[in-house]
């Protein structure tokens, strides 16, 4: 569709006036940049940011940059717990009466500093799944009422990878989300956790779509390719960040796949096109990978969901102090 090089946001995106969007991880790197974009073309964005002190800085940054017509708004959003997802969902329905665009970006990376690993299983999938679980109903709503609205998610090429591609992944029992990964080591473990995560959190939006019964909203996934969100973590990459930039994306550039998602007026006139599908950058359509399916995304949904109405389901894994 268009190169990074091609794709313009001021030029490519759509006016969003009146529009609501939510941005969830919108305090720093694409998350940021996305609310941004949105605002630029007119749109009230509400950042989600578990962090309120980093949430409203992030805010007064965008103010001082400008964002144009639009209004960026902060609201506490945190799914480290279903309690917190399900809370941080709640607070932002009752601040707003529509949801236009709603970019599930937030997501924990493949850290080997993460003390228990399987909680970025948790986050990634169960969290995201819990907050989305409680504002779905006014997205689907907005799409009935005002004749559109977006769901997109924040995938990886990841989902490909590692354990997320042995085909023998079953989602027939409890057992089948607490594998046990810790032993592969510092490095290796943390992104099998995050390619796993991610497996999941795209056979969750499979399943929603496949189960859609609103035909005004529209779905995607989309890989933002590779992107420097990492450099800020330690002090050798800030320092390294002019040389690793010159191979990964900045996220001024990441968000560009999300924004187009979110806001292009392409989704609209091509909906049979890409409503549903899965994005490369940007707006490139790419077939799903052979272990995903909808019979095995449905039964993925169907366990999560399980886990989600039960007690005492999480952590996944016994917590070794």
């Amino acid at each position: 569709m268009f190169s990074r090089n091609k794709f313009n946001p001021e030029k490519d995106l759509k006016d969003l006036t009146d529009k609501v969007a939510f941005v969830t991880g919108g305090n720093r790197g694409m998350g940021y940049e996305t609310v941004k974009g949105l605002a630029r073309k007119g749109a009230t964005v509400y950042l989600g940011s578990r962090s309120e002190e980093a949430g409203k800085a992030a805010v007064a940054r965008l103010e001082k940059e400008s964002v144009g017509k639009g209004k960026v708004i902060y609201t506490w959003c945190d799914f480290g717990t279903t309690e917190k997802a399900e809370k941080s969902g709640k607070e932002l329905l009752s601040q707003i009466n529509r949801l236009d665009i709603c970019v599930l970006n937030g997501a924990l990376l493949a850290d080997f500093r993460i003390k228990h690993l399987d909680g970025t299983r948790f986050v990634s999938h169960f969290g995201n799944l819990k907050l989305l679980q409680t504002i779905l109903p006014l997205l689907e709503e907005t799409s009935d009422k005002y004749g559109e609205a977006r769901l997109v998610t924040c995938s990886s090429n990841a989902y490909k990878l590692g354990h997320a591609a042995d085909p023998n992944i079953r989602f027939e029992s409890p057992d089948d989300f607490r594998q046990d990964w810790t032993s592969e080591g510092k490095f290796k473990a943390p992104f099998s956790y995050y390619a796993f995560s991610k497996f999941c959190q795209t056979m969750t939006h499979v399943a929603l779509h496949k189960r859609n019964k609103h035909p005004n909203l529209i779905f995607s996934a989309v890989d933002p390719g590779w992107v420097n969100t990492f450099s800020h973590e330690y002090l050798i990459l800030r320092l390294l960040k002019p040389v690793i930039n010159l191979w990964f994306d900045t996220p001024e550039v990441g968000c560009y796949n999300l924004l187009f998602a979110a806001a292009s007026p392409k989704m609209t006139e091509e909906k049979e096109k890409y409503d549903g599908k899965y994005l490369l950058p940007v707006g490139k359509l790419e077939p799903w990978g052979a272990n995903v399916t909808v019979e095995k995304s449905e039964k993925m949904l169907d366990l999560s969901m399980q886990f989600l109405e039960k007690e005492n389901m999480f952590p996944l894994l016994p917590r070794m102090e």
